[in-house]
């Protein structure tokens, strides 16, 4: 019988157990190197950006947890090192965050806004509710998947979005990314991804949601419009039947999670700013 089954669920759901189980797993060594990472992290300068609702463009969103905030400070600051911008940020914290966390973000980025999953909910779900979307409201309760859909819409004023993953990396100036988010934008800029990873078919998007679904596209970044209609996703069927977008040129590389031991710095690859020297695109 294994030791998980041994162990009594309520002491399973405790946040020490479940560290322990998540280095078991990912094997002390690795671990161990992780941590030396994160320790030179949490030793970098913090990153200075201009401040929210200052009138520029385009905001950063990114979405993170207690377990990953450290990996979260690292795509963000590799993000601003490489751009060389200093686009306005927003950090969303979701679940139970104690209070290093939130200190260890706003330290990193003290201008950006930090806003908790209490704040979020009070501030999304009023929105929701002015905007009669009881259902989407619900939806967004039980699925934290959800809130990166409308939180990223309905907290901050830039006219763009650029949401980030946490376990994104840059290793040059995303030339594209910046530019597509001075235009105009007439289309939703999404990761090229190796494969599509949909958990519906395409036969089924057409015919009980009738949108034509884009192949390969990986939300760990997207620029989208934040005029988007929220509306429409409270309603089964897309507001116009497919979902126009693109792909970003592979200037962005995503990290595996470290339990599947494929760190960019535990293989000796290290993107900004934790190295020097001048990194070529990972593709």
């Amino acid at each position: 019988m294994s030791l998980r089954r041994l162990v009594p669920s309520a002491v399973r759901r405790h946040p020490a157990w479940r560290t322990a189980s998540r280095l078991h797993h990912e094997g002390w060594f690795t671990a161990g190197r992780r941590v030396r990472v994160w320790r030179r992290i949490l030793a970098s300068t913090p990153t200075v950006t201009d401040p929210v609702a200052s009138g520029t463009p385009v905001e950063v969103h990114l979405m993170c947890y207690r377990l990953d905030h450290l990996a979260a400070i690292w795509a963000l600051k590799s993000f601003y090192r490489a751009a060389g911008a200093r686009l306005p940020l927003v950090i969303h914290l979701q679940g139970h965050t104690p209070a290093r966390v939130r200190r260890r973000l706003e330290h990193h980025f003290p201008a950006a806004r930090v806003i908790s999953q209490h704040e979020a909910d009070r501030e999304v779900e009023a929105a929701l509710t002015k905007l009669r979307l009881h259902r989407l409201c619900r939806t967004r309760r039980n699925n934290p998947m959800i809130m990166k859909l409308t939180d990223f819409v309905l907290i901050g004023s830039s006219v763009h979005v650029l949401a980030l993953d946490s376990d994104v990396l840059f290793f040059e100036r995303p030339h594209e990314l910046l530019q597509a988010g001075t235009d105009p934008m007439r289309e939703t800029v999404f990761m090229h991804d190796l494969a599509s990873s949909y958990n519906v078919s395409d036969t089924e998007a057409r015919e009980q949601f009738g949108i034509t679904l884009v192949p390969r596209i990986n939300c760990g970044v997207m620029l989208f419009a934040r005029g988007a209609d929220v509306a429409g996703l409270g309603s089964k069927r897309g507001r116009n039947g497919h979902l126009p977008a693109r792909a970003l040129s592979p200037v962005v590389r995503k990290r595996w999670r470290t339990r599947r031991r494929g760190d960019a710095a535990l293989r000796g690859r290290q993107p900004l700013p934790l190295h020097k020297g001048r990194r070529r695109a990972a593709h």
